[in-house]
């Protein structure tokens, strides 16, 4: 045990040996690199050297053991070149120098924006208290310790080195003594604001009591207008932001507009002035399909006769389109002598050429012979001449208001097509056509941007509705009812179909409600949102909704067509000649279709007896009646 405790001692006594021995050797090489960087010669100069020979004003340390005759010959040898030190307390009068940053070169351009770096750098908070880009207490103020002299090298040389301005070898530095000199050389670096500044301060001296009154009076209306000019252009802005008429925030500023006033009443919608034009088969046309045709309609069948008398309603195929629906019975008015359209086939009229989006407001006359896109007229009320053109692809339920007349229709098919040389033929002809004839061939007219205003709301169709009494759904509703029929066409059995119709017929419900008490506007937004989604599971219910408010609405021939539409409702064949006997299938029996309903019209053909035959032989009707074409009888 002894032992092991006197080699303890020896191990901690060793131990604390060498840690002196640490100890001791690194303050001796602190010591020694202190003496050494101590040693480092310090070197002082002036930063003058632009104007003066600048000599250092202390000698190396290093070379303090060299004797000094040996150091002053080879002084001359090996003295640095004249350094600017960018020292404050070393700079003189004409020197460049300029506080914390580099000296400045006076041939050097100055940054463009120098002085707002450094007004942003001056401007800026310290990290912990203080002004300024750095750390601590005033940041770069801190470091600006320039004293006096700087300013005083500002103020008497005028911005030396200036090739204008008096040299600093001819100022002493002493103000009293440089006062004439620094007053020349500002005069002479005068500009012409500071020129007009001393003027006008010498005219205010001398100016007389009354004089002083008047211009004080002028001064003070000139601020009254220059603060309305801004509180104006605050309310402007005020309006802009609020998209709200200017006079309404300023009476709302002014305390005049109650709490409950939220916007003003809407501009007046201007009366329709339907030109009065005179066309042979005018009236017959309008019988025929009871509505009013525009002028530009017949005008656009004269124009294609003039391009080819023998064909005019195939003369745009050979740019894509071709001309149907109503200019056929159109056509053969022109062609047969005395043939006038029955006003019976009234409905067959209408469902020729009718696409399975196409809503009872449109009829087709144009379409393209390369896809499903048409384009036809668009009457918001029968009684009225259409005032738009409305196009679809037949891809979505979207229409488009593509022009004012089938004039513009046309043209702006031509413009978007490849510029060959029967498309820009028919283009400059149609240009030249519309000219002579004044027609207003542009895309929003008078007629086009009055319907805009009697819009209600858009709809899925995105031509939208117009009727009285009717504010529409807000952007909720809309969106909500949009995500209605999305999860019904993603049904992909009854099930889930019966699932989904429920807030449809909610909606439903409430619309029908809302038409029977005289307010169709809700039922025909919602029916024709329900016929734009195009699912057959809502057919019932668009049928309903559709009838029943364009009944309310005094638009029977819409509750017609769009009764005949929904039981005929196709994507293919739409010109409907298999209906009529044009279009057969070899042994095939004519396809009649489900819209061809002889039960949807009054009485079913009865069998007639012998009797009844000899009676309609002695009358001089060899065939019995033909059923009408299929409708829904209104009933009021």
């Amino acid at each position: 045990m002894g032992r092991s405790k006197s080699r303890d001692r020896g191990r901690k006594s060793k131990r604390k040996s060498r840690r002196k021995s640490y100890s001791s050797s690194s303050s001796a090489s602190s010591r020694s690199s202190r003496s050494s960087s101590s040693d480092k010669a310090r070197r002082e100069a002036s930063p003058d050297d632009i104007y003066d020979r600048v000599e250092n004003k202390s000698p190396n340390r290093e070379r303090a053991l060299v004797p000094a005759s040996a150091a002053a010959k080879s002084i001359e040898h090996d003295r640095p070149p004249p350094q600017m030190v960018n020292d404050p307390y070393v700079a003189r009068a004409g020197s460049n120098y300029n506080g914390p940053e580099k000296p400045v070169d006076r041939w050097q351009a100055a940054h463009p924006f120098a002085a707002k770096i450094a007004e942003r750098e001056a401007n800026q908070r310290g990290g912990f208290r203080g002004r300024g880009g750095y750390r601590g207490r005033g940041g770069i103020a801190a470091q600006q310790n320039v004293g006096d002299i700087a300013a005083r090298r500002r103020n008497y040389t005028c911005g030396v080195p200036d090739p204008r301005a008096p040299k600093p070898q001819e100022l002493t530095g002493v103000p009293e003594l440089d006062k004439v000199k620094i007053e020349a050389a500002k005069l002479a670096n005068q500009t012409d604001a500071e020129k007009w500044r001393k003027e006008r301060d010498m005219r205010f001296e001398n100016e007389s009591a009354e004089d002083k009154t008047k211009r004080l009076t002028d001064r003070q209306a000139r601020k009254k207008q220059r603060k309305k000019a801004r509180y104006l252009e605050e309310q402007q802005h005020v309006a802009r932001v609020l998209q709200k008429p200017l006079s309404f925030v300023q009476s709302i500023m002014r305390g005049e507009v109650p709490e409950d006033l939220t916007e003003e009443p809407p501009p007046p919608i201007p009366e329709r002035v339907e030109p009065v034009f005179h066309h042979k088969f005018k009236d017959a046309m309008n019988r025929a399909y009871r509505i009013k045709f525009p002028r530009s309609f017949f005008l656009m069948y004269e124009f294609m006769l003039e391009l080819s008398k023998e064909d005019p309603l195939n003369e745009l195929v050979k740019n894509g389109m071709q001309m149907v629906g109503p200019y056929e019975e159109l056509h053969k008015c022109y062609q047969s002598p005395g043939y006038l359209p029955d006003p019976e086939q009234c409905m067959q009229n209408h469902m020729r050429y009718r696409y399975y989006y196409d809503p009872p407001e449109l009829l087709v006359c144009v379409i393209s012979v390369r896809d499903h896109w048409h384009v036809g007229i668009y009457n918001d009320i029968p009684q009225e001449t259409a005032s738009i053109c409305v196009s679809n692809d037949q891809r979505t339920g979207a229409m488009y208001s593509v022009a004012a007349n089938i004039f513009g229709a046309v043209k702006i098919v031509l413009y978007r097509r490849t510029q060959t040389l029967p498309v820009r033929t028919l283009y400059e002809a149609l240009i030249e056509y519309c000219e002579r004839n004044e027609i207003d061939f542009n895309r929003k007219t008078p007629d086009f941007k009055r319907r805009d205003m009697l819009i209600v709301n858009k709809t899925a169709n995105e031509v939208g509705f117009v009727i009285d009494d009717y504010n529409g759904f807000t952007e909720e509703k809309e969106q909500e009812l949009v995500n209605m029929l999305k999860t019904l066409k993603n049904s992909h059995n009854q099930g889930l179909i019966e699932m989904h119709l429920k807030p449809i017929k909610e909606l439903y419900y409430q619309a029908m409600k809302e038409c029977d008490a005289g307010n169709p506007g809700m039922a025909l937004e919602v029916g024709l949102s329900l016929f734009a989604d195009g699912s057959p599971c809502s057919a019932d219910l668009t049928r309903q909704l559709l009838v029943s408010a364009y009944t309310r609405c005094d638009r029977d021939l819409f509750a017609e067509i769009i009764d005949a539409h929904l039981k005929d409702r196709r994507k293919t064949l739409v010109s409907r000649l298999d209906l009529v006997g044009g279009i057969t299938f070899a042994s095939v029996p004519t396809m009649t279709g489900p819209a061809y309903d002889k039960t949807a019209v009054g009485e079913e053909p009865k069998e007639l007896s012998v009797q009844d035959r000899l009676e309609m032989i002695k009358a001089g009707v060899n065939e019995p009646a033909k059923p009408k074409w299929e409708g829904t009888k209104i009933v009021k």
